[in-house]
């Protein structure tokens, strides 16, 4: 028994709708599925310390000391995990820091904070400093 095909440009369509049929359901199939094991099997990972900060209460030469302190309040933290670093060269992080300002008569008056943030590597062969505009805002 032979098939006969009575139209070609019938069957060579019926074929193409089949096969970008199959093309679109496997590009879905794989999207759903790279979506499925990067954002629902892999955990996020996140990592919180406290930050302790200090102040310089020696005074170099010519400058005069404002409440007892020389400087702003700075601190440095590792952002490794038992000697492996937490980050992998070329990929996205975010980083967020939760600062808390007590409520009082002068930090009321100043409004506004800068708050600085330097990030460099351990051999300091690469620096990233940001600089960012804190307003306080009140509640109540």
């Amino acid at each position: 028994m032979q098939l006969s095909v009575k139209n070609p440009i019938s069957a060579y369509l019926k074929y193409a709708s089949v096969f970008f049929a199959v093309e679109i359901g496997t590009l879905l199939s794989c999207g759903g599925l790279s979506f499925l094991v990067r954002y629902i099997l892999i955990p996020t990972v996140s990592w919180q310390t406290a930050l302790n900060f200090h102040f310089d209460t020696i005074c170099h030469s010519g400058v005069q000391p404002i409440n007892n302190m020389c400087n702003f309040p700075s601190t440095e933290f590792d952002l490794t995990v038992g000697g492996s670093s937490v980050f992998t060269y070329g990929h996205p992080y975010s980083i967020v820091s939760d600062l808390y300002v007590p409520d009082s008569p002068k930090n009321n008056l100043a409004g506004i904070f800068l708050i600085f943030a330097k990030c460099t590597t351990y051999h300091q062969k690469f620096s990233v400093t940001l600089k960012y505009d804190v307003i306080i805002c009140l509640s109540g």
